[in-house]
Formats: C-alpha cells, structure tokens, sequence
C-alpha cells in the first residue's frame, strides 16, 4: 500500500519499523520479530517503511527496488505492507506520527524496531520518545538488538561500501542466507545525489 490508509489487522498488528533497504540481518530481525510477536498473539504482522523522491535512499544509492524490497519484506511473513512517499508524512510532529499511523492506520498493539528509529518532523523522535508516546496507549516497545557482521553492526551504508569495493562476499553475508546473491563480478553503483530536506 502506498497511502497513508488503514491496513487490514482485525485484532490489531506488530508493526515493524525502518526504511528496510537492502532488508538486510538487521532489517531481518526487526521484520521477524514482529512477524513472532504477531504469531503469539493473534495479530497482524505489518511494516511501515516509505519511499524517497527518484528513487533515492537515505545515504545513497539503493539497494534494492522498491519491488523487491516489498518482495523481500513479505517472504518473512509480513502481510500489512505500507510504503508511502515520504514527502506524505515527513511534516507529522512525532505526536501526530503515532496516533495517524500507528494507532489509525495500523492499529498497533506492538511496535519494532532498531535503536537508531527516529520519526516524526526534522527527526524529532527517537526510541525513547515512541516508547513514551506508545505506553499510554497500551502499545509495547521492542527495540531490536542490532546485527553484527566482522565485528561492527550491519547497516545498508556499509553494504554500499562493500559494493562500490567490488567486497561481493561481504555485501552478501550482510544481506543474509537466502536472499537473491549480488553478482559476483565488481558490481557497478552509482551514489545518487540526496535531495536537501
């Protein structure tokens, strides 16, 4: 879905949060954890990410399409799926973020995510501010323990480096077993310029 509507969740849904590009350990840990929770507790297994102007990506050039990030996201078993232009959303207060998106349109019972979440206008909200926001709605917090990879955390900024290096094994052992493998020749990737917000 590419609109701020709501999602499908009957009983209400554990939503995992981020930006998910390249979806992956990391990104597999905040998506499975919520996918378990749901399990456990009668509700539907959701993820709220977004997309960017021109297909850009938050430090970069992307990963993945959007097509396949969706692809990638839904074979671990989330079926409320979001995805709007971030320009929809970017002005929401963090206030306004977790009672139009969590609470409207996802029902959210529980929420996921990595400790470096941020959300609402200018980034104004982090971990701590949602686990405030959340807690008198009844909404559970979890932030998921970062993956590591070579002894530093896993994140989609140093799969790019791994790329742009021609480090095809590394990038790979980053995205994680039994995602579609990178080719192995020395992978062309372009930087494109980030739009100033």
């Amino acid at each position: 879905m590419n609109t701020l509507a709501p999602v499908c969740a009957p009983n209400g849904s554990a939503v995992a949060l981020g930006y998910f590009d390249g979806v992956h350990l990391g990104h597999r840990r905040v998506l499975g954890a919520a996918v378990e929770y749901a399990a456990a507790h009668g509700l539907t297994p959701a993820a709220f990410t977004f997309s960017l102007p021109g297909g850009q990506s938050l430090k970069g050039g992307r990963i993945l399409s959007a097509g396949q990030k969706h692809a990638r996201v839904a074979a671990l078993g989330i079926t409320a799926y979001m995805e709007p232009p971030f320009e929809s959303f970017r002005s929401l207060s963090p206030e306004d973020f977790v009672n139009k998106i969590l609470v409207e349109c996802f029902a959210a019972k529980a929420v996921f995510c990595g400790d470096n979440f941020t959300f609402g206008a200018y980034a104004a909200g982090n971990v701590d501010r949602l686990k405030e926001l959340c807690a008198p709605l009844g909404i559970a917090v979890t932030i998921v323990d970062m993956a590591q990879y070579g002894g530093q955390t896993v994140s989609s900024t140093r799969i790019r480096a791994a790329l742009e290096e021609g480090r095809i094994e590394d990038a790979n052992a980053m995205l994680g077993a039994g995602l579609q493998q990178l080719p192995t020749r020395r992978a062309r990737f372009t930087k494109p310029k980030f739009p100033r917000y």
